[in-house]
């Protein structure tokens, strides 16, 4: 047993599993020993006989917690969440502190989408150990699930501090870099990886794809060959038994069996391939999803196209579709881009043009949002929000969504302009016919960006800031597709102005009417090593004008509410005004940072969007959602207080007295200051021309020592510098007060802004969690 502990530890787990079936032949009923084997059997990837190891274990110790939760991971390893989930519950409600359980449940939450539980599961084993390694690292994964990256790779460090070789910890760490963008650094970090565990497939595979990204397909497309070691495809190779080729043997007179692997938009990218093995003398018999079968028996030459259930015809070699560019040596100077190698069919192209209508005004098809896959959904995906101002435009609107995120829809349904026809087609085929009624596709990283680049269709392309590897990076077009033009985020997660530069090429673009790459590509900034022609004589004019608009200071409004976000900006005050201003003032880029379905309080969320500006600065506005903003010149006007004061907001009061706990009274009798103290004006109704009350308190742009927390705004630099943070403790009543206060300790100065806004509703002063934080409030300052 010693001897296969040793080798277990040394990273053999095969030569140490036949110590411990040596040993368990002397002695069956030996729990040790049974806990290593499937130890062993886990590392092998045999789960199943790790869980029958286990079982037999608990016949001889059925209260083992060790084997409890090496049960507990057999079972996730098998994808048996839930099971997996009760026996973490079962040992948690014998042992409530057992951390082990805690972080492991938290790791299962987190791979079924159960973020909030997930989080309070590991912050649980936190308290109990706050240098937990399994519990760090999975909330460094749930964080990167979420999207808030900084605190993952925070958690990954800290792991590192302390085991600079931790396998787990290396590879999320790379996982991360590379989520935000630092590809050379990711690609050093799994270097690191390997060169500690040169059997890690997962760092194996994900250093070919940092290859990639940074174009370097020679070594990147070689080492891609690592995918089917890790999950999802590890299972997911079709078992022929015809050899695998990868150019290593002639093609003429033989049968090649290929077969899509992973998404719809990697087959409708590499079929490119299929005409290059047809002039190789090769028969080709490919294997798609029904969806894609009929579009697919559009590729140039004779191609046998099947799909689930057809009987496998007998073939002489096999090749995954992603390992074409491999065995065909593919670089960035050879790889094939002749297109289209797509067709629609003729009849349904008809169809679509009668159902479209002969309006003269130009189609553009819209893509917001791929499949549900929430790993890939965060930072591709955009709300429909932000696209918007693009609608304004005067053109026909088509959106090619087969899948409508439900946070869409209520807002979809108030969009008559947007036409629903994506969820009306068939198949791929009949997208495609769609598609070839438009006059350009405009989508986010999706199938369809594939599909209309396979079919030769100008697409404009939203690309996130950590690109996929097929799209390279600092690059407005694609070598993949001649017809595309990409708009890539400046920072993660920015879209206002990817969709601004998009409806600034629009706009250019039905001017000429024309949507070729060439026509509009001097609209997006081009690379510096990537030059560009244009024969427009405003080019000039049009580039400079942008440049300046791109230097103007973005705001983003920071808002909790307890609706959805489709109610949000179809029903609320805050959502419906910027609705109203998403055009206006022309050229300033502002952003919302939505918390929908809140139930934590105020300063938690609002200090989640200051950690997040670390990454992406901007003039933050934190504001209620019953906020009307009626003012035309609001962003001038808030620029104009901003200039004068760091924190400025909509009301305040001119002096502070001892245990004052509002802006506006003085005790907690509800005492109201004189209001020569005051300063600031707020309307008070339903709206315009609902208005109950003007509440003119006094001349604005005076400076103030308390701020109304209806709306407070300053820029997140300077919170970042004076380690500003609402806190939390307070999480609705006394946020504001104390968040001056704390202002003020940092002799940071504070003033009212001249913005006409309705608020929608009056504080609630004097309830039974009022007068708790007044307490919190009182003994924080000591008074």
């Amino acid at each position: 047993m010693q001897r296969g502990l040793f080798l277990l530890e040394r990273n053999d787990p095969k030569k140490a599993l036949d110590y411990f079936d040596q040993h368990l032949e002397a002695d069956s009923a030996d729990v040790r020993a049974l806990k290593l084997r499937a130890r062993a059997l886990g590392r092998l990837g045999r789960h199943e006989e790790a869980l029958r190891s286990l079982d037999q274990a608990l016949t001889v110790e059925p209260d083992d917690v060790a084997v409890l939760i090496d049960r507990g991971d057999a079972l996730q390893s098998l994808g048996r969440f839930d099971e997996s989930l009760a026996e973490f519950g079962s040992v948690m409600t014998a042992d409530p502190k057992n951390v082990s359980a805690a972080a492991k449940r938290a790791y299962v939450l987190n791979e079924l989408e159960r973020y909030e539980e997930a989080l309070a599961s590991v912050s649980l084993a936190l308290s109990i150990d706050t240098a937990h390694v399994d519990a760090l690292n999975t909330r460094g994964l749930i964080s990167e699930r979420l999207g808030h990256y900084d605190q993952a790779l925070a958690d990954f460090d800290k792991i590192l501090s302390e085991f600079p070789n931790h396998a787990d910890a290396l590879n999320n760490r790379g996982l991360i870099l590379a989520r935000t963008g630092r590809f050379e650094d990711a690609l050093a970090c799994f270097d690191k990886t390997l060169s500690h565990y040169p059997g890690r497939a997962q760092a194996f595979y994900n250093r070919s794809i940092m290859r990639l990204a940074l174009g370097d397909f020679a070594r990147g497309f070689r080492e891609f060959e690592s995918r089917w070691e890790v999950a999802p495809l590890k299972h997911a190779a079709l078992p022929t038994p015809a050899p695998l080729w990868l150019g290593q043997a002639p093609l003429e007179g033989k049968t090649i069996f290929l077969y899509h692997e992973q998404g719809y938009g990697d087959t409708l990218q590499f079929v490119r391939y299929v005409p290059l093995l047809i002039q190789r003398g090769a028969r080709v018999i490919l294997a798609v999803p029904p969806a894609l079968r009929t579009l697919m028996e559009t590729l140039p030459g004779p191609v046998k196209v099947v799909t689930q259930g057809d009987p496998l015809v007998s073939h002489d070699f096999r090749c995954p579709l992603m390992s074409l560019p491999l065995a065909f040596g593919t670089s960035l100077k050879s790889l094939p881009a002749q297109i289209p190698y797509l067709s629609a069919d003729r009849a349904q192209v008809q169809s679509w043009k009668e159902r479209l209508g002969r309006g003269a005004r130009p189609k553009i098809g819209l893509v917001w949002a791929g499949r549900r896959y929430p790993p890939v959904n965060h930072p591709r995906d955009m709300p429909l929000t932000t696209l918007l101002p693009l609608l304004e435009l005067n053109a026909d609107f088509i959106s090619l969504q087969k899948e409508i995120p439900e946070e869409d829809r209520r807002l979809l349904e108030s969009l008559p302009k947007l036409a629903r026809h994506g969820e009306l087609t068939s198949d791929f085929a009949d997208t495609a016919a769609l598609i070839e009624n438009l006059d350009v596709v405009i989508t986010v990283d999706t199938s369809v960006a594939h599909l209309a680049g396979a079919l030769g269709k100008p697409v404009w392309i939203m690309n996130r800031y950590a690109t996929c590897w097929r799209w390279l990076r600092d690059r407005a077009d694609s070598p993949w597709y001649p017809s595309a033009r990409l708009f890539r985020q400046k920072s993660l997660g920015e879209w206002t102005r990817v969709v601004a530069e998009v409806v600034e090429a629009a706009e250019t673009a039905l001017g000429h009417r024309q949507w070729s790459t060439s026509s509009t590509a001097a609209l997006a900034p081009a690379p510096e090593h990537h030059a560009v022609a244009n024969d427009s004589d405003s080019a000039p004019a049009l580039r400079r004008e942008i440049g300046s608009r791109r230097s103007m200071e973005k705001i983003r409004f920071v808002c909790a509410t307890r609706m959805t976000s489709a109610d949000f900006f179809s029903t609320s005050a805050l959502g419906r005004s910027l609705v109203n201003f998403r055009s206006f003032p022309k050229g300033q880029p502002i952003d919302a940072r939505l918390f929908p379905r809140n139930e934590a309080g105020l300063s938690s969320v609002y200090n989640i969007a200051i950690e997040e500006s670390k990454t992406d600065p901007a003039i933050l506005v934190f504001i209620h959602d019953d906020v009307l903003l009626c003012d035309f010149y609001w962003a001038e006007h808030l620029l104009q207080a901003l200039q004068k004061f760091q924190i400025v907001g909509l009301s305040g009061n001119k002096r502070r007295v001892p245990k004052q706990p509002s802006w506006m009274y003085l005790d907690d009798k509800f005492t109201c200051d004189s209001f020569e103290h005051f300063s600031g004006v707020i309307g008070h109704g339903d709206g315009l021309p609902g208005l109950r009350q003007l509440s003119v308190y006094g001349a604005p742009l005076q400076e103030v020592k308390l701020l109304d927390g209806v709306m407070l705004a300053t820029r997140s630099q300077l919170l970042l510098e004076f380690d500003l943070r609402f806190d939390p403790r307070f999480d609705f009543d006394f946020y504001d007060v104390d968040f001056c206060r704390q202002a003020e300790i940092r002799k940071i100065t504070m003033g009212t802004c001249a913005i006409s806004v309705v608020h929608q509703s009056v504080g609630r002063l004097g309830g039974p969690r009022w007068l708790e934080n007044y307490s919190k409030y009182l003994l924080k300052y000591g008074e």
